[in-house]
Parts: structure tokens; C-alpha cells; sequence
């Protein structure tokens, strides 16, 4: 062999041995670093292997229990993967974040959590993957060893930064062997990319199963959700811990003292969960085919009640805000019927709902800052039978109550009767319609009333026709009565919608600007104009 290629092979072997020898030295100074860092934090693992050149570190069956003198977690991982790695965040001793990876993946999750010496929940989650996770590693993992429900714990999580993330395949079952026993399964949860400011979640396939009830949802679809803060979240798993300390007592159910601070945590639990911190909570929620099966009523535990779409969006700009919710084709299974119509009617009510009954509503609200008027119109509507429709028109005279009330109305219930009171002062009532359009119904309730009497359904309406006109002549015949005038119209309307038309129209309008507080607490009879019509 020619001596200068001899020569140039032995100096490409001692560059790549030289190569090889740098790599690994690499490897296993960022492994040493990762094992370090994991038994600091008391995470055990079957092994730990890096290779820099595509900055990629596994780490094999993690284990990360944590414990005190309640609650005992075991959380373990069959592999973790870190794609791209910046080693630095392994070492960093700043109080800043920083970018962890360009991903990381969990691979077969398991966390079981132990409450007072019993199993209260296991989850099992296929794959989770995290998509340039921006975050405080170290401090992170610390809180959650040391103090996993603390305000700063909660804190550290809120602050975390993310391009994406998705959770496949999780399966929890909760409060095995007791008569709370629950399943829970979905097919993915995916965050789309988070900077800090609010997030969306969408959940595929949920399938729940309890004793009461099961229920299984196609999508559930939730966006512009407004972060609660870390106090918030830490005082809300205080009092979760308390309850559960408390249930789990040997004397709970025999104790009165007991009964009663577990009623009352219970009580502030429900507050805590109402009195969420941010307004509105989400701006936009969607959720698509439900199906609910109620086990403890033996005639739907194999049938559900199905839902096909339920939603609520609020949309703002400088000028107005906008509150639209709507819930479409609620069925109620046809199985109910026959433990709510008599058995007369039961084949007429039967053929008539073959595919259940169904229910249609829609909600839309605007308001208008610059004005402080407000519009809102409903809908709500059965089968092919009936709609009925009603539009509210008025003025919010204090507007700051406006934005409390369109942002907080699914919660008013928990509102004070003096913050009620202060509410309802504030708002100015100035025109409502409300307006009824039959498809058959009135039709269909004459046909089921001869069922259940057994006279014709001509007959009947004969029956209620001349009983509207002795009624009629009654309210003629004394004028001076509050009101008579109105109820002839609606009775002339009524008798025409039933011999003619099948269609009711009936309007209000309010010719005072009159608060709902003063309608509500009425003395006189406010100005108003009044319609009634068949269409």
C-alpha cells in the first residue's frame, strides 16, 4: 500500500476515534447532569442515555413518589424523551424560565394516589407530548416533591409556556370498591399553543361511567378560558383535602359534629367553585353529541338522553357585547312515556314521538356600551309541534352592572339578595314580545284528551270554544276589572288559533322606563300597549 494513503488513513481513523471519543465524553457529562438531577429530587430511574447529536436524552421507567401524612402519590413514566435538549435547564439556578426542549414525551404514565390509606384515584395515560416547553425545571420539580398544593407549586405551573400539547389515550378510575366508584376514558386532549394569556382545550371521546349515571361526549371544545390564580387553586385543593380527611373518618357518618363540618367545607367548596377569580371564566364553549345514561331508572339505563349540540360564545369589541347559548335537539327517550301518559294515550304518544321527544333552545343577548340598551332573544321550541319565542328590549342605568350581569349571569344565584336587589334597580325594562306558534300541538292535545275521555275531539273543541265565549261575555259585562280588555283579546285569539289558524301572537310593550325591581314590587300598573292576534 502506497505510504501517503496508509498515512491518510491512519489520520482519518485517529480524527474519527478523536470524534468518537469527544461524543461520548458529551454523552455521558449531560447524563451524569440528568441522573444528578433526578436523585436530587428523589426520581428514581432504570436508565438515563444522551446523544448530542441530535440532543436527545431518554430517561427509562421513572418513578416520582411523593408523601405526607395524608395523601401518598405514585407517579411513574415508562419512558421519558427529551428531543433537543438545552442542558442548561438542568443546571440553571435562576428564578427564570427557560426552554427545556423542542419536545418532550411521556410514554406510558401511571399515577396512583393514596388518601388516608386508600386508593382514591389511578390514571393511565398512553403518550403525552409538549411541543418547546418554556418553563423553572428545577424549582418545579422541587415544589411538586415538597409541596405539591402550595400557592408557589400552583404558581410555577400557571407560569408555563408551550407550542402545543397532547395527551392521548387516559383512563382514571376513582374511589374503587365504594359505592363513589367511577371510570373515566378519552381518546386525546389537545392545548393548542399557550403564550400566557388565556388557552384552549378540546377533548375527543369521553366516556364516563358511575353508579347514577354514564354519559359519553364526542367533543368538548373550550376556548379563550381565563386562568384562575395560584391562591385560588391552592385554597381550592386545601379545602378538597379537608373534605376528603374528614369523609374518610372513622366516625363520620355517626358523628354529628363531623356531619356538620363536612356540610359546611362542602358549602364553602361550592362557593370556592363559583367565586372563580376571572370574569368570564370562557368566552366560547362547544359540546357535541352527549349521550347520558341514568342507571337508577331502569327504562333510560339502556336508552340514553342524547344531545346533539350544546354551546355558549361571548363576543366583545369596544362597541357592544354579544352572549349567544343554544342548545339543540335535547331527546328524552320514547321508553319515558309510559311512566308519565296514561295508558289511554300511551300508543297515540308513542307514534307521535317515535324517535324520542325533542327539545330545541337558543339564547341571544347584546348589549351596548356607548347606550347601555340591551336585546335579548329566545327561542325554544318541541318536535314539530310548538315554538315559543320571546324578545326583551331595555337599558342598563348603571353599566358596570351591565358587564357583572353578562359576565356572571350562569352564577347569579350565589349573589346576595342586597347585590340582587342592587342589580335588578339597575336595569330598565322598556318592551317585551312573547310569541307562541303551533305546529299541532293543540291539535294533538284535543286528540289525546278524547283519548283519556272518550269523546270526540270535535266535541271537545266545541266544548272549549263555547266555554272561551262565557268567559268573553263575563269580562264585557265588567269592564272596570283590571285588565278585561286584554283578556278579550287573547280570548277572541284563542278561539280563532283553535278554529283556524293554529298560530298565537301576544306582545307587550312597556311605555315606562321601569326597573325590574319596581315591576317585580308593583303598586300601580305601569303604561303599556298590548297585542294579541292569531297568524
Amino acid at each position: 500500500m502506497n505510504k501517503k494513503i496508509l498515512w491518510g488513513v491512519i489520520a482519518l481513523l485517529l480524527i474519527l476515534g478523536g470524534g468518537y471519543f469527544y461524543v461520548n465524553k458529551i454523552n455521558a457529562q449531560v447524563e451524569e447532569i440528568a441522573k444528578a438531577t433526578l436523585e436530587r429530587n428523589n426520581i428514581t430511574n432504570s436508565g438515563v442515555s444522551y446523544n448530542c447529536l441530535d440532543k436527545t436524552l431518554v430517561i427509562k421507567n421513572v418513578v416520582f413518589p411523593y408523601s405526607d401524612n395524608e395523601v401518598k402519590i405514585d407517579n411513574s413514566a415508562e419512558e421519558i424523551i427529551i428531543k433537543g435538549i438545552n442542558a442548561d435547564s438542568f443546571t440553571a439556578k435562576s428564578e427564570e424560565k427557560a426552554l427545556l426542549c423542542d419536545e418532550i414525551i411521556l410514554n406510558k404514565i401511571k399515577s396512583t394516589v393514596y388518601a388516608y390509606g386508600n386508593e382514591e384515584l389511578v390514571s393511565t395515560t398512553e403518550k403525552v407530548s409538549i411541543e418547546k416547553p418554556l418553563l423553572n425545571l428545577l424549582k418545579l420539580i422541587a415544589l411538586h416533591r415538597t409541596a405539591p398544593y402550595s400557592e408557589e407549586y400552583f404558581q410555577n405551573l400557571l407560569d408555563i409556556r408551550h407550542n402545543g400539547v397532547k395527551i392521548q389515550n387516559v383512563a382514571m378510575q376513582a374511589f374503587k370498591g365504594s359505592k363513589s366508584e367511577a371510570s373515566f376514558t378519552l381518546k386525546d386532549i389537545e392545548l393548542p399553543a399557550y403564550s400566557g394569556e388565556k388557552f384552549n382545550i378540546i377533548y375527543h371521546n369521553i366516556d364516563v361511567k358511575s353508579t347514577p349515571l354514564n354519559f359519553n361526549i364526542a367533543e368538548v371544545d373550550l376556548k379563550n378560558i381565563a386562568l384562575p390564580t395560584a391562591k385560588y387553586l391552592a385554597d381550592l385543593s386545601q379545602t378538597i383535602m379537608q373534605l376528603n380527611a374528614l369523609e374518610r373518618s372513622s366516625d363520620f357518618e355517626n358523628n354529628p359534629a363531623t356531619i356538620h363540618e363536612y356540610e359546611k367545607l362542602s358549602d364553602q367548596l361550592l362557593k370556592q367553585l363559583f367565586d372563580y377569580p376571572a370574569s368570564p371564566i370562557i368566552k366560547e364553549v362547544k359540546i357535541l353529541n352527549s349521550a347520558f345514561y341514568l342507571n337508577e331508572i331502569e327504562e333510560i339505563a339502556e336508552t340514553p338522553i342524547t344531545l346533539k349540540e350544546i354551546s355558549y360564545l361571548l363576543d366583545e369589541d369596544d362597541t357592544a357585547l354579544k352572549v349567544n347559548s343554544k342548545l339543540s335537539e335535547l331527546t328524552i327517550a320514547k321508553e319515558l312515556l309510559k311512566d308519565i301518559v296514561s295508558t289511554a294515550s300511551l300508543e297515540l304518544f308513542t307514534e307521535k314521538f317515535a324517535k324520542g321527544i325533542v327539545f330545541s333552545f337558543d339564547q341571544t343577548g347584546v348589549y351596548t356600551k356607548e347606550s347601555g340598551e340591551f336585546s335579548q332573544d329566545s327561542n325554544f321550541s318541541i318536535n314539530e309541534l310548538a315554538s315559543l319565542s320571546g324578545e326583551t328590549k331595555g337599558k342598563f342605568l348603571n353599566k358596570d352592572k351591565a358587564s357583572f350581569f353578562f359576565n356572571n349571569n350562569p352564577f347569579l344565584y350565589d349573589m346576595s339578595f342586597d347585590e340582587a336587589e342592587e342589580l335588578l334597580k339597575n336595569i330598565s325594562l322598556k318592551s317585551m314580545q312573547v310569541s307562541f306558534a303551533d305546529s299541532g300541538l293543540i291539535d294533538f292535545a284535543f286528540k289525546v284528551a278524547a283519548n283519556e275521555t272518550g269523546f270526540p275531539a270535535a266535541a271537545l273543541k266545541d266544548d272549549i270554544l263555547d266555554f272561551l265565549q262565557v268567559q268573553k261575555q263575563d269580562f264585557l259585562e265588567n269592564e272596570d276589572v283590571i285588565g278585561s280588555n286584554e283578556i278579550v283579546k287573547i280570548i277572541d285569539a284563542l278561539t280563532e288559533t283553535i278554529q283556524t289558524t293554529g298560530k298565537f301572537m301576544g306582545k307587550i310593550t312597556l311605555n315606562d322606563d321601569i326597573s325590574i325591581l319596581e315591576l317585580i314590587e308593583l303598586d300601580d300598573i305601569p303604561n303599556y300597549t298590548f297585542e294579541v292576534s292569531a297568524k
